[in-house]
């Protein structure tokens, strides 16, 4: 017999999985060309559907670059990688104002951030 506290667990974990499956998740970047690629083959290898929308902040390492490369991977049906090129380093918080500034669908649902260093690896 379950407890009150398992139904009310499975059930948050329930609502949670279905709030995950088509969020956005938003990277903003400066010269993450190291780390970059292999972020969002890991997101788009998880069991659940996102979309990602990279905020780079012209990166003189290239990094927007390679994200346009992983666009052709990955856009083939839909768009689900996306790709904001902001003039310079204007910092991490401006990055998220920015989107949250957008009148994009995608926004109005569950939004993760992530930074490319690797400090959590994706998993769900």
């Amino acid at each position: 017999m379950k407890s009150g506290n398992e139904c009310n667990f499975f059930f948050t974990f329930e609502l949670l999985l279905i709030a995950l499956n088509n969020a956005l998740i938003i990277v903003p970047t400066y010269n993450e060309k190291e780390n970059i690629n292999f972020l969002i083959d890991a997101v788009f290898a998880l069991p659940m559907s996102f979309d990602m929308l990279i905020v780079d902040d012209a990166s003189p390492d290239g990094t927007a670059q390679l994200v346009k490369e992983k666009q052709k991977q990955y856009n083939l049906r839909e768009t689900r990688l996306c790709l904001m090129e902001r003039e310079g380093k204007m910092g991490l918080g401006t990055a998220y104002i920015a989107v949250f500034g957008l009148p994009w669908k995608k926004i109005t649902n569950t939004c993760w951030k992530w930074t490319p260093i690797f400090r959590t690896i994706p998993k769900i």
